[in-house]
């Protein structure tokens, strides 16, 4: 902690902001990082937007985002059995199932890459604004210390 106390006031304006944006990048990097349940969700989307399109009154009056919800909480698993059964030779949902496959197959390098993006979005502002000031400091310095 000794460190701590040898900064100047600048220094530790500069330390509070940049672990205040660390938490801002954090929190916006765990809002979009992808998981399983997401690409589950896209998937019953897509597949209640596509019985829509080939079946309009399917499900009623219900929006899509409500069947969506309905059939997360249910289980989504069985019902996907049930509407694969239910639709077969009808509608094709190939599409579908192969984009939720590579979805879920791509999902570690997603979160990956993610993460070395909120890495990359914390430290080079915060190296370029310290680079910054420094060399502000140093240039101001040279102008005190030149005599005329």
């Amino acid at each position: 902690m000794k460190f701590l106390s040898r900064l100047n006031g600048w220094q530790r304006l500069f330390l509070v902001l940049s672990g205040l944006y660390l938490i801002f990048v954090s929190f916006f990097t765990g809002i979009a990082f992808p998981t399983k349940s997401e690409s589950q969700s896209n998937r019953v989307f897509d597949t209640v937007n596509l019985i829509k399109k080939y079946r309009p009154n399917e499900f009623g009056e219900l929006w899509t985002y409500e069947v969506r919800d309905r059939v997360l909480k249910s289980g989504a698993d069985r019902w996907f059995g049930e509407v694969h059964m239910q639709f077969q030779g009808q509608i094709d949902f190939s599409s579908i199932e192969e984009e939720h496959k590579n979805n879920i197959q791509n999902l570690p390098r997603q979160q990956r890459t993610l993460i070395v993006y909120g890495i990359a979005f914390w430290i080079i502002p915060v190296v370029t604004v310290y680079v910054a000031g420094f060399l502000i400091a140093w240039i101001v310095k040279g102008f005190k210390s030149t005599k005329a």
